[in-house]
Order: C-alpha cells, then sequence, then structure tokens
C-alpha cells in the first residue's frame, strides 16, 4: 500500500524510542514539543543553559551545550475519560532510532501520523490534533446533538489565563506567553461564530452563536507558541547525491524530534545532540527516511559516502559511552572524543555495522569515501598516540594532532591498513579523501609543521607560511606514500576538498590568504582571503593550473564536484558584494548578510567560469558540500539562520526559522559550450531547479496571532477521522 503524502509534518508514534509508555506520539513545535498520553497532552520547552548564546549563534564546530527540556503546559479535558489517542493518515518518511548500546531498545520503520485523534473524550465529541504552517491546532467534532458545554479544558502549568482583548487567551507561563484562540469554525458550509469562554481558574470552555445542534459542529482552536524562550538547532556536516538525484545527508541535531536517548522527554533530560542520517526522494520533495545514531552525549556525524548497493556509510564523532555499537565492533572503547564509523543498509532500518575509531586521546573522523567493491578509506584526526593500532605507513614525531587514514573492510570486520601523517612541530587537520580505480587513498588538509612528511620532486617540500595546504596520495596497500605535497604562499592557506579523474589528476579548493599563492595572474592576487582552484599531476611534481575565485572580501571554497561533462563546481561561503560573474539569489528585503553561499562553476579542463550563483538572506549562510547527479544537476548543501532563505519547494518536516537549519539547492548549469558573457544574467542557460529547505525545526518565534478571516471563504469537502463535513475554509 502506498503511503499518502500530505503538505504538513506530523506526529511520531512513540514504538519504544522514548522510554515512557504513556506517551503514545510527539512531535516537534520548534521552540517547543507536544506528547501525547491517554489522560493528557503537554507541551514543554528547550530552556538554554547559561553557557548558551541567547541569540542562538553557536560555532557550527564546536560542541552543542547541553539544554534542558522543561514542561510547558499540560493540558487535560477535565469529565473526559482515559481515552487511548490514535494516528490517522499515515505519512510516507520513516524513522530508526539507533540508541544506546543495547539492540534490543533500537527501533526501525516507525511511522508518523497527520493527525492524533482522541475517539470520544465526551459523549458523541472527539479531538483531533494537526499542525498547520507550524502551529498546532485541534478540531473538536461534535455529533449532531453532542454537547459543546460538556468540554473543559485545564491548562496546568499556567499562571494566569487573561483575555486579549482581540479574542484569544493569554496564558503565563514561567517561559513566556502561550496564546489559545478559536479559528474558523463551521456546521456544513455555514461559518459559526465560537470562542473561549472562562469556566474556572485556568479552564476553559467554549461557546458558540448560532449553531444548529440537530447539525455536526466542528470547532478549531488554535494553540500558539509565540513568546516561549528557548532554542534548537539542526546542523548538516556532509551530503551526498545517488545517481537518480536521491540526497543523503548527515549531520547533528538537537531538535526534540530527534529523541537523543531512551526518555528524552523527561523534564531532567538534558540532550547534547545525536547524529542523523535522512535521505530525500530525487524531486526533493519528500523526505524517505531519517536515521538516528546516538547515546547520552554528544553525537556527530561529519562525513558520509554511499557504496554501489546504495549502503549508506557515515563518520563522525561521538562522547557517549552507550553509543550503538555491533558486535564485534573493531574498538568498543570510548576515550574522551572518539571518532566512529557506521553503515547503514539501503533503506536506514539496518545498522550493518557501527565501530569506535580511536585511542586513548581526542579522536575524529573528518571524512569517508568508498571505492567499487566497497572498502571503506576514512580520514580523521587524532591526538592518540597509539591510534591507529600497528600503522602500515608512520613518519613523524608525534607530539599535537595528527592526520589518520584507515582502510575498512565493507563489512566493517578488518582494518586492512593504518597511515599516520605527522609532523612534530605543529598540528595537521584532514578535511577530505578520495580514491582512484586502482585504490590508492588521495588526502587534502591543513598543516603548520615544518616536517609534515612530503615525498623529493613535488610541488613543494616546505612549509611556506602560517600554514600550508597539503596533498598527499597513500599507494594502495598502505605502506608508502606516492606523492605528498604542500600548497600555498607566504600566509595561509587550507585545503578542503578534492576530485580526483581517472587519469589520476587532483582538483582540488580551499582558500588562500597569500598574495603569491602560485600560478595566480598579479590581477588576482590578494592579501584577503580567496578561494583557489587547483590541478595537480598524477604525480604531484607540477601544478597544471589554478585560479582563484571571489570578491572584493572574504571568500572560502569548501566543497568541489565534477560531473560526466567536464563542469566543475565549488560551493563554500562569500562575504563578497561583487563575486564575479555571479547571479545573487538573496533576500531584497532587508540587508545582505555578511556570509552568504556561493556556486561557481568552471570547466574542468580551462577553469572557465560558466556560471556564478550566490545563495542566501538576511542572516548567515554556510555551505559544507557539493554534489551532481546522473544528469549533471548540482547540489548544494549548507546550512541558514535566514528566515527569508529563498525556496520554491518546502518539505513538512522543515522550516525557515532563527536558528542554524539545513538547506539543499538544486542547480542546473549551463551546457559546457555555452559559458555566461554577463555576469548580471543567467543568460537563458542556467536555470534555477529546486531549493529545498531541509531543516527539522519548526521555530514559533516569526508566528503572528492569527484570527481567520470568516469572510474570505472558499468551498471544500474535508474528510477526517470523524467522517467527511462540506466545509468552508479561509484564503491563505
Amino acid at each position: 500500500m502506498t503511503r499518502p503524502q500530505v503538505t504538513e509534518k506530523g506526529f511520531t508514534r512513540n514504538a519504544g524510542q522514548l522510554a515512557n509508555p504513556e506517551i503514545r506520539f510527539y512531535a516537534d513545535l520548534g521552540l517547543a514539543w507536544v506528547v501525547f498520553t491517554p489522560s493528557d497532552i503537554t507541551l514543554g520547552v528547550r530552556v538554554a543553559s547559561s553557557a548558551d548564546d541567547p541569540h542562538g549563534r553557536q560555532d557550527l564546530d564546536a560542541p552543542i551545550q547541553s539544554r534542558r527540556w522543561a514542561p510547558l503546559l499540560r493540558m487535560l479535558f477535565e469529565g473526559a475519560g482515559s481515552v487511548n489517542p490514535t494516528g490517522w493518515h499515515e505519512l510516507r518518511v520513516r524513522q530508526h532510532f539507533f540508541l544506546g548500546r543495547d539492540p534490543i531498545s533500537w527501533r526501525s520503520d516507525v511511522e508518523s501520523y497527520a493527525r492524533v485523534v482522541y475517539r470520544e473524550l465526551y459523549p458523541g465529541i472527539s479531538a483531533e490534533f494537526y499542525l498547520v504552517g507550524g502551529e498546532l491546532e485541534y478540531d473538536l467534532v461534535l455529533q449532531p446533538g453532542a454537547d459543546l458545554q460538556q468540554v473543559r479544558v485545564r491548562f496546568e502549568g499556567a499562571s494566569a489565563l487573561r483575555p486579549d482583548g482581540d479574542g484569544a487567551t493569554i496564558l503565563a507561563t514561567p517561559h513566556g506567553d502561550v496564546i489559545h484562540t478559536v479559528g474558523a469554525s463551521w456546521q456544513g458550509s455555514v461559518p459559526v461564530d465560537c470562542e473561549d469562554v472562562f469556566v474556572g481558574e485556568n479552564v476553559l470552555s467554549f461557546q458558540c452563536v448560532g449553531q444548529n445542534a440537530a447539525e455536526p459542529l466542528m470547532v478549531d482552536p488554535v494553540i500558539h507558541v509565540a513568546t516561549v524562550g528557548g532554542w534548537t538547532e539542526d546542523i548538516v556536516k556532509a551530503g551526498v547525491v545517488g545517481a537518480d538525484g536521491s540526497v543523503y545527508l548527515t549531520g547533528y541535531t538537537d531538535s526534540f524530534d530527534f529523541p537523543v536517548s531512551p526518555g528524552a522527554l523527561n523534564a531532567t533530560n538534558e540532550p547534547s545532540g545525536s547524529a542523523f542520517v535522512m535521505k530525500l526522494d530525487p524531486t526533493g520533495r519528500a523526505l524517505e527516511f531519517v536515521a538516528i545514531l546516538g547515546g547520552d552525549l554528544s553525537d556527530k556525524g561529519t562525513s558520509i559516502a554511499l557504496d554501489e548497493q546504495g549502503n549508506v556509510v557515515i563518520g563522525g564523532r561521538t562522547q557517549s559511552d552507550d553509543f550503538p555499537l555491533t558486535a564485534p565492533a573493531l574498538d568498543s572503547t570510548r576515550n574522551g572524543s572518539e571518532g566512529f564509523l557506521a553503515k547503514l543498509g539501503s533503506g536506514g532500518s539496518q545498522l550493518l555495522f557501527s565501530t569506535f575509531l580511536g585511542g586513548e586521546e581526542w579522536d575524529e573522523v573528518a571524512a569517508v569515501t568508498v571505492d567499487e567493491v566497497g572498502e571503506i578509506y576514512v580520514t580523521g584526526f587524532t591526538e592518540s598516540t597509539d591510534f591507529p593500532p600497528s600503522p602500515t605507513f608512520r613518519r613523524g614525531w608525534r607530539q599535537y594532532g595528527d592526520v589518520f587514514v584507515v582502510k575498512i573492510s565493507a563489512d566493517g570486520s578488518a582494518m586492512r591498513y593504518g597511515v599516520v601523517l605527522s609532523g612534530g612541530y605543529g598540528s595537521e587537520r584532514p578535511r577530505a579523501i578520495a580514491v582512484d580505480g586502482v585504490g590508492s587513498a588521495y588526502v587534502v588538509g591543513m598543516t603548520e609543521s615544518l616536517d609534515f612528511p612530503t615525498t623529493r620532486g613535488t610541488l613543494s617540500t616546505e612549509l611556506r607560511g602560517i600554514t600550508d595546504a597539503f596533498i598527499t596520495k597513500i599507494s594502495p596497500s598502505g605502506t608508502s606514500l606516492e606523492y605528498s605535497t604542500l600548497l600555498g604562499g607566504k600566509s595561509t592557506e587550507e585545503a578542503t576538498s578534492l576530485y580526483v579523474d581517472h587519469t589520476g589528476r587532483a582538483y582540488v579548493t580551499g582558500f588562500t590568504y597569500s598574495e603569491d599563492f602560485p600560478m595566480v595572474s598579479t590581477s588576482n592576487r590578494t592579501a584577503w582571503g580567496k578561494t583557489f582552484v587547483a590541478l595537480l599531476s598524477a604525480d604531484g611534481t607540477l601544478l597544471e593550473s589554478a585560479r582563484l575565485l571571489g570578491g572584493t572580501s572574504t571568500d572560502h571554497g569548501a566543497a568541489i564536484a565534477v560531473d560526466a561533462s567536464g563542469r566543475l563546481t565549488v560551493g563554500g561561503k562569500t562575504n563578497s558584494a561583487d563575486f564575479p560573474e555571479a547571479t545573487y539569489l538573496v533576500s531584497s528585503a532587508s540587508p545582505r548578510s555578511p556570509w552568504n553561499c556561493f556556486a561557481t562553476t568552471l570547466m574542468a579542463s580551462t577553469l572557465e567560469t560558466l556560471e556564478a550563483h550566490v545563495l542566501g538572506g538576511s542572516d548567515e549562510e554556510e555551505c559544507v558540500d557539493v554534489g551532481t547527479d546522473a544528469s549533471g544537476d548540482v547540489y548544494l548543501v549548507g546550512n541558514t539562520r535566514s528566515t527569508d532563505f529563498a525556496r520554491n519547494v518546502s518539505l513538512p518536516w522543515f522550516r525557515n526559522t532563527a536558528f542554524w537549519e539545513v538547506f539543499v539547492v538544486r542547480l542546473r548549469p549551463p551546457a559546457p559550450e555555452n559559458p555566461v558573457q554577463d555576469g548580471t544574467s543567467l543568460v537563458g542557460y542556467a536555470t534555477l531547479g529546486v531549493i529545498v529547505m531541509a531543516a527539522s525545526v519548526a521555530a514559533f518565534a516569526w508566528l503572528r496571532r492569527r484570527r481567520r478571516n470568516r469572510n474570505e471563504v472558499v468551498d471544500k469537502e474535508v474528510t477526517g477521522p470523524s467522517g467527511t463535513f462540506s466545509m468552508v475554509s479561509p484564503m491563505s
């Protein structure tokens, strides 16, 4: 049976992923959450700790600060019996929860529903809860002859209830005001005027004028969590695109609808975030699945790859002793912050393997990739002198932070090799990894070490600046370096991403602050930060071409991708108002943020610009990954804080909010033979495809108090769990 799609986010069934069995359903309301039990409905809010920035600004690489979930309001229907809530209208998305070490507690294929229904709360009266535009609404559905005065709603936790003078009720709480109001109510196609009535301390009922007791009645209250304190965020760190255009994302979330541990709805729980994997379908209009991996502390996904069977490999770091592992794991002991590597089945419902990767000190996975037979290549950062165990290649005195590269079998049961790249007089950070057709691994990143391991005859063997980019090629056996070179000028460089073509040449992007960056024309030299694109020969001895991208301010390249037609796209962030040849797809309603995302498409053979876009809103954006599909469409993945970030598709799970959220943008680049001639337009060749907001939190800070206009109506027929009604509704 095909699950229907709806235009609104739904309510997740508690299949045991939450420890409290009384909770039957729950949903995220952005700054708040709601849970449903047989006896009540509870609204809660996340309370920021004293360490939190009150403006929600947070370093995307910093650990998530613990924040406490606090109950806000408890909603009880006085005089009603205990009614088991049920779900109605099953949604397409499936959720999988790998929470804690014990597989018995893991839950897969957990469904969500468009509505939660309490049938026969009172004789002839049912209540149906649903979300519209992120607002929690509920319909009181009365059968003919039912008495509306039976309904008495008590709000425990409110210090006072008071009218606001506009027909709504203010529910005062310690964390801000909640607004309860009655929207449009109907009998058939006839609107009925209904409103709140105070019938006791913190108790509301309803009265309607002009209703016909012989006809069904539907009363439509709305709950606005409009000024409640607290905040949440969801951060994407990496993405990968399938050949069919499906998009897979990983990162971390502290949103309530991504519970971080069993019992996450406890008032005493202080979640610190969990790693997530989500899959968007090729249209960008629906989620296929969401999988959560986590334990009792902070867990972050940082990298993602697909194998030929569609299985999903993710890497990251965890501070949780009870992070979900499979037996036998390569490493089952956590020491401080530990790297992790996990592999999910193509549907996200199976945890094929999961293991720690690390030693006695701080370790984290930075990037993963997979070869044609499914073998997994991992690079990361380690401060542990005992990791990798018995390395097949190691050079340098291990003192500060080092680069590790390991090759893991497709089933996760064996480490094929372990490599350490260490400069004893400074720190190194890897950023990306790739593998060629014969199994050689390529790693790029940043070093500040005078003695970083390099090989003779390559482009540069000595540190020239404060930091240099490095590009290292490791033999298929992991026992030697095929080449290792530095790249940079007299200031600061970092390589952030690479693509390796079929001849073994490496296209590398990153950023530079050096005026003497190699092979850049004098007119493009700058002391300010610029994105670089460089092409290295297969043996690492020659810089075949290089150029800078950016305007008169700072521009940082973050990711690179090349399609089958030879078009190369670089994505990153910019605060240049004059990014060359760019079309600015940014909000015109307010001043542009200091940081927006950019995507520049070049001919890989010449590094000639085909087109460029700058995307964003009135706040901040960060681009983290770029990918292409079989048709050549380009996908830009990143994070935004802008509530006005442009979009033409909005997933029901995701909203524009005032906090970090995830976006996915699909672009259709121009034909290789038709480069853009005028940077002020697309010249008919580049068309903006689907812009998908993919952030899971629905913040309520932007919501206005809503009183529906009963004069603007259109006829329609609504079918719900309690029956079919011929009705009218307000026009949006």
